[in-house]
């Protein structure tokens, strides 16, 4: 689960890359198209055949959109092969702990169910719920960027599991999140009981 981890992140780590040079190339075809046109042309790029040095630095532009457009959705089908096929729980939450995203992970069926729902009602067993608030709590808070507990989680379907919960701060553009690994370890821990 750790491994898996650090694979998650850096895979998000490689897509965030993707979409910071895809919106840095668009700026650049924005401020070439203001800049080139307030100076002399012979300062511009060579011309494209038949075409100006603006028009040269817009196609150029564009392929590089394109370029990075093709890396950054590569980067996005790694990424959600390695989250769906996970065998442990992934979920994607806000600061108060509702659900945005599921993975089939170890419930055995669609997350679908889970969204828009709260993880600490829905999914943890009372003993730990205060505790995952409050390693939540932190997260967002900036005071911590993950950390971990055992405790149970109680499924849907009724079942209730001995599981790993890792929480990692996922920061957003416009708000803060909360990656949570929620790993089976129901066998393991009745092994050493």
């Amino acid at each position: 689960a750790v491994q898996l981890t650090t694979e998650v992140r850096n895979l998000r780590s490689g897509a965030r890359e993707a979409v910071d040079h895809l919106v840095m190339a668009h700026e650049q075809v924005v401020l070439g198209e203001v800049f080139y046109s307030a100076i002399a042309p012979e300062a511009a790029v060579p011309p494209a055949a038949g075409g100006s040095q603006l028009h040269a630095l817009v196609e150029a532009q564009r392929q590089l959109i394109r370029e990075n457009t093709a890396r950054l959705h590569y980067s996005w089908e790694i990424w959600r092969s390695v989250v769906e096929h996970n065998p442990a729980l992934v979920l994607l939450t806000d600061a108060s702990g509702e659900i945005h995203y599921g993975n089939r992970g170890f419930l055995g069926a669609s997350a679908l169910p889970l969204i828009g729902g709260n993880l600490f009602e829905l999914l943890a067993g009372p003993a730990i719920r205060a505790d995952l608030r409050a390693i939540a709590a932190r997260i967002i808070a900036g005071e911590q960027p993950e950390a971990s507990l055992e405790g149970e989680c109680h499924l849907p379907d009724g079942r209730r599991l001995h599981c790993l919960w890792q929480a990692i701060h996922l920061q957003r553009q416009d708000s803060s999140g909360i990656t949570w690994v929620i790993s089976d370890l129901s066998r393991e821990h009745s092994a050493r009981l």
